[in-house]
């Protein structure tokens, strides 16, 4: 029997399961996604989420964090998030899988804001 999440259930700093789609907007791929919209945003019914990586052999992109606490925030290996951003009905998400760790999600917020040019 396929469990019901509610879609209040997301807030800022969970990690989630979700088909994170591809720029081009025909394709997805299954992979974890960092909320980064509150609680109260969310209950609308939709979920901002930035794209999260386990290829950290990649080239660096501007923006990119790299998680710190892979292990305690759930995820199974070293990961990155990048400044990927996407807006998603909460029905397409498929699992919270963990929290980042407070000192992750302060270095992703404050790379968010130096990102979009919005850093004191």
């Amino acid at each position: 029997m396929k469990s019901i999440i509610r879609y209040d259930a997301f807030d800022k700093g969970d990690i989630v399961l979700l088909p994170f789609p591809f720029t081009n907007l025909k394709t997805t791929k299954r992979r974890p996604g960092l909320v980064i919209s509150p609680k109260v945003f969310n209950k609308a019914g939709d979920t901002t989420i930035l794209f999260m990586t386990s290829n950290t052999a990649a080239p660096a992109r501007e923006g990119d964090v790299l998680v710190q606490k892979f292990k305690e925030a759930g995820l199974p290996k070293p990961t990155l998030v990048r400044m990927k951003f996407v807006t998603i009905a909460n029905a397409l998400i498929l699992k919270k899988i963990g929290k980042l760790p407070a000192g992750d999600m302060k270095r992703v917020k404050a790379q968010v804001m130096r990102f979009f040019g919005m850093a004191d």
